[in-house]
């Protein structure tokens, strides 16, 4: 169709980079060293964790002056008990204590318990106060982070339309078992306002068991545009990717999930950000298609859209957009095919990285080039209606996350210091945030009866502010929205990241349960059933 330079295509088949060498490459082993290092990475982490949960009560143990057995009554009474603003502060400490007049002293009961003694310790030293304010230090650096996002987020500006960049365009569609959706995914495309003679749109059916093959092929009568292959078996997403990129000359590719609606005119939106040669990939807007199915599609709702329009919006004003997610991003082919090979092939202590293939795209196209976004390139994915899928899914996510974070963590420094800093603080407190939760909730109060008031106050003044935000952009419901998803953070979500961290070598596709698994592969039978284009 198109008549690009494919040099780059020419020289991975010339290397013999056909499918069964793809599925050769997948069948590796896990050595006895990757074994042992990812072993000491766990036991790393859960000292990480250990020593951040004890680190305040061990230090608050040290800190604490233990309240005296014995006072001199004047001081007793005229300074000690005069510095308690509390009424019942006052009577706690004095039913603890019994006079001795011939000694001229207030001597502690000799049966008083020692969380009684901790108590009183706290009360006199005031230590409640002092140390709720020395831990919102750790919520005063979020909450700047936070007003500087807003302030970006707020004042973003996409790309007008360029009517003289046209450039030739490949949407890859990934799809399995997803008959319902496929042809609507597909004719979105199609009818996206994008010329025909410069776009291809190629599907990869990977294995599927239901009628998604009968939908593609109608899909590829009506639309002439439409290329596809069917696999006999699954072979995962990143493979089908691989497979379909070396289908097309096209300069650009977009990426598209297969229940994932196109907006019109999205596709040309989308790649107006490539006219800076800087820019490697471009993250769209995604929406929730099943918005108003429930309580859990709408809380879901909230977080996409903070994610894109907040997140995103303040990352792409310097070209660091973290993850360009899968359910519709677009990449430069020429960037794309110089990744393509290290990102097949990425490993994680010698185990190949299964899951997050988006983020893990993004983590090396990032290194040394720009990522943006684009907030009226518009799509609406669908999203899961029940919290065990939803929690499948998030657990898929945050696993990609944590390892991702890790390589970007290796050279986002050297990016613009605003972004770096708000990488690096993010990524501790989201990798501490049960630990801190579950201390400042459950274990400060249980042992020194801290109520955790600084802590829960912080959290709905980020509650607040994101729903705020959402006010100010036009999005009224979302603002509403928020809570719901805030409860099922701190009630649900929160509990899977430590989960996530420790099973980070685990993977599947989406929440479909679908693993590819090329040691169990029969390397002679024929992996491709039909292909046309």
């Amino acid at each position: 169709m198109f008549t690009l330079n494919t040099t780059q295509i020419d020289t991975l088949n010339d290397k013999g980079y056909s499918d069964l060498y793809y599925i050769k490459q997948a069948r590796m082993s896990v050595s006895r060293k990757d074994k042992t290092s990812y072993a000491f990475f766990q036991i790393f982490i859960a000292v990480i964790y250990a020593i951040f949960l004890l680190a305040t009560p061990i230090l608050g143990q040290f800190r604490f002056q233990q309240a005296k057995t014995k006072y001199p009554i004047e001081y007793f009474n005229s300074t000690l008990l005069a510095a308690v603003e509390s009424d019942s502060d006052k009577s706690f400490i004095n039913s603890f204590y019994e006079m001795d007049g011939e000694k001229n002293l207030m001597k502690m009961k000799e049966k008083t318990p020692w969380q009684d003694r901790r108590k009183m310790s706290m009360i006199l030293k005031d230590n409640d106060f002092t140390g709720q304010v020395s831990f919102g230090i750790y919520f005063y650096i979020l909450l700047v982070l936070y007003f500087i996002r807003y302030l970006i987020a707020l004042f973003y500006k996409d790309k007008k339309i360029n009517p003289d960049f046209e450039p030739t365009v490949a949407v890859i569609v990934p799809v399995k078992n997803e008959e319902e959706h496929i042809y609507e995914t597909i004719q979105r495309c199609a009818e996206n306002g994008y010329p025909v003679e410069k776009m291809d749109i190629i599907v990869i059916n990977d294995g599927s068991t239901d009628n998604t093959a009968e939908e593609i092929r109608r899909a590829a009568k009506d639309f002439p545009s439409v290329k596809f292959r069917d696999f006999t078996v699954n072979r995962g997403k990143r493979m089908a990717i691989t497979s379909a990129v070396k289908m097309t000359e096209a300069e650009y590719f977009v990426m598209l999930d297969s229940d994932t609606f196109l907006e019109e005119g999205s596709i040309r939106q989308i790649l107006q950000h490539f006219q800076d040669e800087k820019v490697a990939a471009v993250s769209g807007h995604t929406k929730v298609q099943n918005l108003e199915e429930n309580f859990l599609t709408k809380a879901q709702g909230f977080k996409y859209y903070i994610s894109y329009r907040l997140f995103k919006s303040f990352e792409s004003v310097f070209g660091t957009v973290i993850c360009a997610p899968g359910c519709f991003s677009a990449y430069r082919a020429e960037k794309f095919l110089g990744i393509m090979e290290e990102w097949h092939s990425k490993t994680f202590f010698g185990r190949r990285c299964v899951a997050g293939e988006d983020r893990s795209l993004t983590t090396l196209l990032l290194k040394n080039n720009k990522i943006k976004y684009s907030d009226k390139a518009v799509a609406s994915t669908f999203v899961p209606t029940t919290l065990k899928s939803f929690g499948i899914q998030q657990k898929r996510w945050m696993r990609s996350w944590f390892r991702e974070s890790l390589y970007v963590a290796k050279f986002m420094w050297k990016k613009n210091p605003l972004p770096a800093i708000s990488f690096y603080v993010m990524m501790f407190i989201s990798m501490f945030a049960p630990i801190t939760l579950f201390r400042e909730c459950v274990l400060m109060p249980a042992l020194f009866g801290i109520t955790p008031g600084f802590y829960l106050s912080a959290l709905l003044l980020i509650i607040v502010t994101q729903s705020l935000f959402c006010l100010l952009t036009g999005k009224v419901k979302f603002s509403l929205y928020g809570f719901v998803f805030s409860f099922l953070y701190f009630l649900f979500l929160v509990w899977l990241i430590p989960v996530s961290i420790f099973t980070v070598t685990s993977g599947n596709w989406g929440s479909r349960g679908a693993v590819f698994d090329p040691q169990k592969m029969d390397l002679n039978e024929n992996l491709i059933e039909k292909q046309v284009g």
